[in-house]
């Protein structure tokens, strides 16, 4: 008995230790698209132009962008259009695998959040964003 609670609780501690690793790739993959938006007035139109980009300014987050566990959304929108839209609650990448808690969301702000599915489903997209 004792045994089938500790093995519960370290799957846990488990689960909550890559759930944080997620958030922060996330996070930093955000570091990085506000960083491109700052240097180019815009964010990265694709996911060439902002590799190209990270390999000189943040290598760090080069792996994270090509490893394929997150979608990212790309446009050359400026977040003065996001602000005007009213939609600084933008989504910029998200987790491609949702857990059953929900999925990792990164808005174009920086932010990382959990959200259902019904939420995620809801926010607006960067690339969707009417550019002015």
């Amino acid at each position: 008995m004792a045994c089938m609670l500790a093995c519960g609780a370290t799957a846990k501690v488990r689960e909550a230790a890559e759930r944080a690793k997620r958030s922060n790739d996330l996070k930093m993959i955000g570091l990085a698209m506000i960083s491109y938006q700052e240097d180019k007035k815009t964010f990265p139109p694709d996911q060439q132009t902002f590799i190209k980009w990270a390999q000189e300014k943040q290598p760090e987050v080069v792996p994270i962008i090509q490893a394929g566990q997150y979608t990212i959304l790309y446009a050359p929108v400026k977040v003065t259009d996001l602000q005007q839209q009213g939609t600084s609650g933008t989504v910029a990448a998200y987790e491609n695998q949702p857990s059953p808690a929900g999925r990792l969301v990164l808005f174009a702000d920086g932010a990382v959040q959990m959200m259902t599915e019904a939420e995620f489903n809801a926010k607006p997209r960067l690339d969707k964003v009417k550019k002015n």
